[in-house]
């Protein structure tokens, strides 16, 4: 079931450019791990605090904590400051989110009049935590994961305006560029959820958020739409 899809973060960039409002806000590991300590109502330990410390309030960790007395204030602050933002995630099925990554499409299907477009089962999108000696086991890699993304596996285009688009995708050798970049757009499963809980534990240890599907948008390489993929 674990295979991580390639080329997430050259997507990224690529859609950066002109990421619309309306689509949300695009996970990282910090937003999902929020995301899972909300959802889940789950109380941080000390080392878990102290990760976050070090990875989000590095310099109040450097300059204070060698002094106990300092640090005590110092410490329950960057604690309170991290609550806060966890709390703020409390609305996380609320919200919108989208990932951006890349597929080819095959050859035309005359019949159904599109190109499929098979995405693998059981990939995943890895968030993987930094690295921190002290703390390392305070916390999990994080992975997005969409059970339905495989349904996704059409892109429905006519025969007239298939044969245009695929024309002007053909390089001096005939050579046909078959890449495109799709934007899935999705929502947060809830947390306690029996969808959820079969997903986690096949996943253990890394830590997943399950994201349903909306709808999934195609771009070219100039971040132009082109199309949606559908379920058919």
């Amino acid at each position: 079931m674990k295979k991580i899809l390639s080329m997430i973060f050259a997507s990224f960039l690529c859609l950066g450019l002109f990421a619309q409002e309306d689509w949300g806000d695009v996970l990282d590991w910090k937003k999902a791990y929020y995301s899972y300590v909300a959802g889940t109502d789950k109380q941080l330990n000390d080392n878990q605090y102290m990760y976050l410390i070090y990875q989000y309030f590095y310099d109040d960790y450097k300059q204070f904590h060698n002094d106990e007395f300092e640090w005590e204030d110092h410490k329950a602050n960057d604690i309170k400051a991290i609550n806060e933002e966890i709390a703020s995630c409390k609305n996380y099925k609320d919200k919108k989110f989208y990932v951006v990554t890349r597929a080819e499409f095959g050859s035309y299907d005359f019949e159904k009049q599109g190109y499929p477009v098979n995405l693998p089962e059981g990939t995943y999108f890895s968030y993987q935590r930094s690295s921190v000696n002290s703390w390392n086991d305070a916390t999990s890699d994080m992975a997005l994961y969409m059970p339905d993304m495989t349904k996704y596996n059409f892109f429905p285009m006519e025969k007239s305006q298939a044969k245009t688009f695929q024309t002007a995708r053909k390089d001096r050798w005939g050579e046909i560029d078959r890449n495109i970049i799709l934007v899935i757009h999705y929502t947060i499963e809830d947390f306690g959820s029996e969808k959820y809980k079969k997903i986690e534990k096949q996943f253990a240890p890394i830590q997943p958020v399950v994201g349903n599907i909306s709808s999934i948008e195609i771009f070219d390489e100039n971040n132009q739409k082109i199309g949606d993929l559908i379920q058919k």
